[in-house]
């Protein structure tokens, strides 16, 4: 993350007029529509926000002041903005 994302909660809007989340399911909506039937048919699938969202509500309150999160998948970064958006409402101060 570059110094300007790092000082802004990933909830608030950025200077495109968006939010994190919602900057991620645009790319999400691109990535998709630039799919060939090919790996469309091999089970790549790009996690919509509400999914996501939905996913990171499940991560349990913590009194940690640091958190690390690993995030397997190779896709936009969604269920990875989710849960930093998620840690961020639940008082977490870093996020590694």
């Amino acid at each position: 993350m570059g110094t300007e994302s790092a000082c802004r909660s990933a909830s608030e809007p950025t200077p495109y007029g968006m939010s994190l989340l919602d900057q991620f399911d645009h790319l999400r909506v691109a990535a998709y529509a630039a799919l060939d039937s090919d790996r469309s048919s091999l089970g790549q699938y790009f996690t919509p926000a509400p999914v996501a969202t939905l996913l990171a509500s499940m991560v349990p309150s913590t009194a940690a002041a640091s958190v690390s999160i690993l995030d397997p998948g190779a896709g936009v970064g969604m269920l990875s903005a989710a849960a930093i958006i998620r840690l961020e409402s639940l008082g977490v101060k870093k996020i590694n």
